[in-house]
Order: C-alpha cells, then structure tokens, then sequence
C-alpha cells in the first residue's frame, strides 16, 4: 500500500490516491476484469472515475472502522500478492492486491 493512508481524511487520502501509482494498478485490474469477462472495456477516464469511485467507498469504510475503534484484521496470500481486510465488529471487508 502507498503512503496516502497515512492522511488525517478520506479526501486527502483520496487527493494522495489519485498521485499515487495505485490508482494506474486499479485502472489496470478493472481492465482486465472488463477483458476477462469479455465486457466491452470503457474508455480510460470512465475505468478511472470507477476505479476513484470504489477507492472512495473504501475509504469511507476504513475511516467507519478507524472512528469507532475497530481493528481489521489482515490475512496475506504472500502467493498470489493478494490480502483480504476485515472488521470483526462491523463486518466491513476488502480484498486487494498488491
């Protein structure tokens, strides 16, 4: 993960999100699942609004578990560069590759 969660709120780890080269990983990663799914693949700026849009979803969440004192807990697979997040408490879950 990139330093842009390491800002004070969801909008400024958004604005870092944007700078950063993951969202250029998460727009690649929604291209392949448009090709994989034999979708017809949107145009880049439409896959970066998508990519932006579910970044911010998950922000928003992880901000939720940070207010209320909640601690996700995070299960590697070292294999396949993947981890799956999760919140015990309020059943908030993510799965990201890295």
């Amino acid at each position: 993960m990139s330093g842009y969660l390491d800002q004070p709120t969801v909008e400024a780890r958004l604005a870092a999100y944007q700078e950063s080269e993951d969202l250029e990983l998460d727009i690649d990663r929604l291209r392949n699942e448009y090709q994989q799914n034999d979708w017809i693949v949107p145009p880049r700026e439409e896959l970066r609004e998508e990519a932006i849009k579910q970044q911010r979803e998950w922000l928003e969440n992880l901000a939720l578990c940070e207010t209320e004192g909640h601690l996700l807990e995070e299960t590697a697979d070292c294999e396949n560069g993947t981890s799956d997040l999760y919140c015990d408490r309020c059943g908030f879950s993510q799965h990201i590759q890295w």
